[in-house]
C-alpha cells in the first residue's frame, strides 16, 4: 500500500502550512472529538480517517469511496457541516410576509428572499464555508 496521495493544490506548501498555524474563522470543529479527516489510499479505494487512525493497523474508515475526487468532495463538504449556520432563512409561520424572508448571517439580517427556501441559503452557507478554506476551495476548482 502506498503513502496518502500528494494531493494536486494551486497553493503553495508554505501558504498553507501558514493558514496550518493559524485559526480557521469560525473553527468548524468544536469538542466532540471531531477533527478534520485525512484521505488515504485503501484496498476499496480511498478512506477518510481521522489522524490518528490508519487503513495500515485495519482502522475503518469514517467514510471510503471509489475515486480520490469523490472523497475530496467529501471532505470539503463535512467541513461545512460542523460550522455555526452563515445564512439562514427565519422561519415559515403563519401566511408569507409581503417584503419576504428575512435572510440572516450570524444573527443580522443581510438580505430577503421572496419564498421560504431553506436549501437555498444552506447551499450560501456552504459556499462561503469552501470560500473560507483555501484547500477544499483549491480542491473544487480542481475537481
Amino acid at each position: 500500500m502506498s503513502e496518502q496521495p500528494v494531493l494536486p493544490n494551486a497553493f503553495s506548501p508554505g501558504y498553507l502550512t501558514l493558514l496550518r498555524e493559524k485559526d480557521e474563522p469560525k473553527g468548524p470543529w468544536s469538542g466532540g472529538g471531531y477533527g478534520p479527516l485525512e484521505i488515504r489510499e485503501t484496498e476499496g479505494g480511498f478512506g477518510l480517517f481521522r489522524s490518528w487512525r490508519s487503513p495500515d493497523t485495519g482502522d475503518v474508515p469514517e467514510a471510503e469511496f471509489a475515486s480520490l475526487e469523490d472523497a475530496r468532495l467529501a471532505v470539503a463538504a463535512r467541513s461545512a457541516l460542523r460550522r455555526t449556520r452563515f445564512y439562514q432563512i427565519q422561519d415559515a409561520q403563519g401566511s408569507p410576509p409581503r417584503e419576504g424572508y428575512a435572510v440572516e448571517n450570524e444573527g443580522t439580517v443581510v438580505g430577503r428572499i421572496r419564498s421560504y427556501d431553506p436549501e437555498w441559503m444552506f447551499a450560501c452557507h456552504v459556499l462561503t464555508c469552501i470560500a473560507q478554506s483555501p484547500e477544499h476551495l483549491a480542491a473544487l476548482l480542481d475537481l
